[in-house]
């Protein structure tokens, strides 16, 4: 559906969920790509499903040094980047008065540092115009127990992107963010709860989709692929929902 041939994507959390899926088709459309994640384990699969001609490195999307010298090592090897999907995150599942400050950094370091410092580091590399593209949630527009900083960790992402849509128009970069609703990943499976808990938070979040079911990666990842295109050149600031109205209606 999309041409992405002689373009170069960085895509963090593409070792797994939405990230994968999303390396799947840009891959399949022509891309150069590179993808990081946290589990070496999970890093190899990917290389298998992905082929061999595609960069992966393990990266810890707190620490800001990982970070540059992945997206430099990118730049170096293809010259330059034209998409960046910054799809690396997670939660974990606590109620507000037992969170402690080592969690706090931790998660809001790896939906909104390392987000934030992915596009400061590839953006001098976009030389004619680029695509960002985050990785937010429909607990940034909604309020779900157990998610005080998981939520505004993606609701700071929708500021970001109206912010870089204003300050990197002048070099045709565009900024948007993709808000997914729940879709089963196996990020969703490590939300800290017992199973039994985790099964009945599955079937809460199904109750509350207007469309009465999950969505897919494929669904989510589709959305990506066209703000990331040439499809999507007039579109920036935007947020685009993916979420069967569970944060909309």
């Amino acid at each position: 559906m999309y041409d992405f041939s002689g373009k170069t994507a960085i895509i963090t959390g593409g070792n797994s969920g939405i990230g994968l899926e999303t390396a799947k088709k840009m891959k399949a459309a022509g891309a150069n790509l590179a993808i990081c994640g946290l589990s070496d384990e999970k890093l190899k699969k990917a290389t298998a499903v992905l082929g061999g001609d595609v960069i992966t490195r393990s990266v810890d999307m707190t620490a800001v040094p990982q970070i540059e010298t992945f997206v430099s090592e990118v730049a170096r090897h293809f010259g330059k980047v034209d998409v960046v999907v910054a799809a690396a995150g997670g939660a974990v599942v606590r109620p507000f008065h037992r969170m402690d400050e080592d969690l706090f950094d931790h998660d809001l370091g790896r939906n909104f540092k390392g987000a934030y410092f992915t596009a400061k580091f590839a953006t001098p590399h976009m030389k004619n115009g680029g695509s960002l593209v985050f990785l937010g949630s429909a607990a940034g527009s909604r309020g779900f127990p157990g998610m005080s900083v998981y939520g505004p960790s993606k609701s700071a992402l929708r500021s970001l992107v109206r912010v870089l849509a204003a300050e990197l128009s002048v070099n045709n970069i565009r900024a948007n963010l993709v808000s997914p609703g729940p879709i089963p990943t196996p990020g969703m499976d490590r939300l800290g709860l017992p199973d039994a808990e985790l099964q009945q938070a599955k079937a809460g979040f199904e109750a509350m989709v207007p469309l009465g079911r999950m969505g897919t990666t494929g669904n989510v990842a589709d959305t990506i692929l066209f703000l990331a295109s040439d499809a999507a050149s007039y579109v920036t600031g935007s947020e685009i929902p993916v979420d069967g109205g569970m944060a909309q209606v």
